[in-house]
């Protein structure tokens, strides 16, 4: 590892500037902002325009740039003929010169990358020093004394990240060489302050069965699991899982002794259900019409069921287990609960989950027969004539959810999973979609605290409708902001307004609405006639609001039928929404997520599609524009069956909508003339329309 003096400048912690004589102390806070903009784009020039957002936090003043020549000036003097020399005037602002080691930020991403380039190439001990060497160089919060909203807020948490991730590293650089001591000791803290950093929870688990003390890493396995199902509503993710199955396989194969307590006679009343969400915040309707299912005391020759399917982060965990609280003092029995582990890269064998279900109620593990049909048959025996909720989270498939359900009729059972459950026999099936607008101003505003809320009541909204009535989105920004109480909403608000960085900013270390919709993609199977992951990227090339089963095969480049095959599958997984009049169209952060995978498939492929439908649009509208209908009528022409015109008159109730959109994605890809065709018909149906439809059009 190179050997590097320490850095002329920090802003890892508060502002620090030295030489060969010591400290400098930059006392005045706008010199100290001036500072830290030229240290952020060192060797870059920053404009005065932009000191200027920084100096007085985007809200100018008459005078600003004569002020900046000032504040720039004074900090020459303070810094001293040595120092104050880099800092040049360049056209139309300034620049700091200072070599990449000079600046904390740069030494430590030397420090980054080099140890980055060791753990790949898999020599731990040097990942590990340089790792530990970038470590150093953080003395505390980025740019803690500089009064400027976006290097204290964006960029202080754009490097607490980078930091976060070098910690991470270095943790796995220690394990791979047995300091297991060391790794605990540092992820003590790191798990207490970061509890929803799911490696990090992983890595302790790993450093705790690594020491041979498997029976702590289990419990704080079951310690993250409360904490994430409270916070968010939603459990361990596949690496957390995937750990907790190696642990338990190493523990089951091993020679020693574990069962040194003898099993008590009675087996305790299960009560397995984690902990209901204290701010569970609307959904009071299907509560109440599940709680009254579930609760019902009917004489029934089968379990009660009820199912609960959903988009990734719709809350349908949360929503599931307010249920079962609410309606647990019916089950004096008790109350199972096993996560089906359905989203997963490594869903829950069918045999492992009757297994625990059945150590659940009490069967010795010893006992719990090896077979999946005798394990089914031992738990419904188990279950006859017992009052017992069972609660069986994140279902793969049908398939998986029906194997575990009691015969007894005095049982209930609820079900949630991602893709729809209709092959489960129940007596309701809940399709659960976003909430309501109202509700999530709610629950945002019982994450973050109402008074903050209504303290910057307009950013707040943007935030709430950047989420788009996604729970987990909403829980994850909720988090962010009540976690630190000098965030400003409205910092967040600006950042998430940039559809381009929205998933970044919807996200908690490996976990976010972008990791939920790929687990969901990585479910479906590739290949086939359309290849439903393929067709979910193409569905965000073009803003439409939504279309039918023949555009989506003119966009997809295949027949409708085997189109409409793929789309049952990203619909069945709510990737993909299907409304009443048989029309499919995606919500706003699905929709964002396409058209990032979209730029993943190669540019001709994308300009094909764009040219595909385009075209098949403005054909259909020109053959149905030279109809006789009230859309173009011709003197003289014959005029066709009724049915024709019933066609065509259909055709652009259904379309007209879309046509616009696709307007104006025709003059992005350069279809100049399709452009010119398709704005004459907009232009002469919006004229010869029914006047109440002329608000469907927008200016081509």
């Amino acid at each position: 590892m190179t050997e590097f003096p320490a850095p002329a400048f920090g802003v890892l912690g508060p502002l620090a500037v030295r030489h060969a004589h010591g400290e400098i102390a930059v006392t005045s806070a706008r010199q100290r902002v001036v500072l830290a903009a030229l240290l952020r784009s060192a060797n870059a020039v920053v404009t005065i325009d932009q000191l200027a957002d920084l100096l007085w936090n985007g809200r100018r003043t008459d005078g600003a740039t004569s002020t900046v020549y000032s504040y720039v000036m004074r900090l020459r003097r303070t810094l001293g003929p040595g120092l104050g020399a880099r800092v040049r005037t360049n056209s139309g602002g300034y620049v700091l010169r200072a070599a990449a080691e000079e600046v904390d930020t740069g030494l430590f991403d030397r420090h980054r990358l080099a140890g980055k380039r060791a753990l790949d190439e898999q020599r731990w001990a040097d990942a590990a020093a340089e790792f530990a060497a970038a470590a150093r160089l953080w003395r505390g919060e980025p740019y803690a004394d500089v009064p400027a909203d976006a290097l204290r807020c964006d960029e202080a948490e754009r490097l607490r990240e980078r930091w976060l991730t070098v910690r991470e590293w270095q943790n796995e650089a220690e394990l791979r060489l047995g300091r297991h001591d060391e790794v605990i000791a540092r992820l003590r803290g790191l798990t207490a302050e970061h509890p929803l950093r799911e490696p990090f929870t992983e890595q302790m688990m790993h450093a705790l069965s690594q020491a041979g003390r498997p029976a702590e890493a289990l419990g704080v396995y079951e310690s993250a699991r409360h904490h994430l199902i409270g916070q968010i509503g939603l459990g361990p993710g596949p690496e957390l899982r995937s750990r907790l199955d190696a642990i338990l396989g190493t523990w089951s194969d091993s020679d020693g002794d574990w069962d040194l307590v003898p099993a008590p006679t009675r087996a305790p009343t299960p009560a397995q259900l984690p902990a209901d969400l204290p701010d569970f915040t609307g959904r009071e309707s299907v509560v109440a019409e599940l709680g009254a299912l579930v609760t019902a005391d009917a004489r029934r020759q089968t379990a009660t069921v009820v199912t609960i399917t959903g988009a990734a982060g719709t809350g349908k965990t949360a929503l599931a287990l307010r249920v079962a609280h609410s309606s647990r003092g019916g089950y004096g029995d008790g109350q199972l609960f096993v996560d089906l582990g359905g989203s997963s890269d490594r869903p829950l064998g069918t045999g492992e989950a009757l297994a625990r279900l059945l150590r659940g109620v009490g069967v010795p593990a010893s006992t719990v027969p090896e077979t999946e049909d005798e394990c089914a048959a031992l738990l419904r025996s188990a279950l006859a004539g017992r009052r017992i909720l069972l609660l069986l989270d994140d279902a793969a498939d049908a398939d998986q959810a029906r194997e575990l359900l009691p015969g007894a009729g005095t049982c209930a059972v609820i079900v949630t999973a991602r893709s729809r459950l209709t092959r489960v026999p129940g007596d309701h099936h809940v399709a659960l979609d976003a909430l309501r607008p109202e509700e999530s101003h709610a629950l945002f505003a019982r994450l973050v605290g109402r008074d903050r809320v209504a303290a910057e009541r307009h950013d707040a909204a943007a935030v709430v409708a950047a989420c788009d009535g996604l729970p987990l989105a909403l829980r994850l920004v909720g988090a962010r902001i009540a976690g630190h109480p000098g965030r400003r909403i409205a910092t967040l608000a600006r950042r998430l307004r940039d559809e381009s960085q929205r998933l970044t900013e919807l996200r908690s270390g490996n976990d976010g609405v972008t990791a939920r919709i790929d687990a969901s993609l990585a479910r479906l199977p590739g290949g086939g006639p359309v290849d439903p992951r393929a067709l979910f990227a193409l569905l965000g090339i073009i803003a439409v609001p939504d279309l039918g089963p023949e555009a989506c095969g003119a966009l997809a480049g295949a027949g409708v039928r085997d189109t409409e095959a793929a789309l049952d599958l990203l619909v069945d997984l709510h990737l993909v929404e299907l409304d009443q009049a048989g029309r499919y169209g995606l919500r706003a952060l699905p929709r964002l997520r396409a058209t990032e995978l979209a730029w993943h498939h190669p540019a001709d492929a994308r300009t094909r599609a764009v040219e595909r439908l385009v075209r098949w649009y403005l054909h259909s509208a020109e053959r149905a524009d030279r109809l006789p209908t009230p859309h173009g009528v011709q003197p003289g022409q014959p005029v066709p069956p009724p049915s024709t015109r019933g066609a065509a008159r259909r055709w652009y109730d259904r379309e007209r909508h879309c046509l616009p959109s696709v307007a104006r994605a025709a003059a992005e890809a350069g279809l100049h003339e399709e452009h010119r065709r398709l704005a004459t018909l907009i232009e002469r149906d919006r004229t010869t329309a029914d006047p109440r439809r002329a608000g469907a059009y927008a200016v081509v």
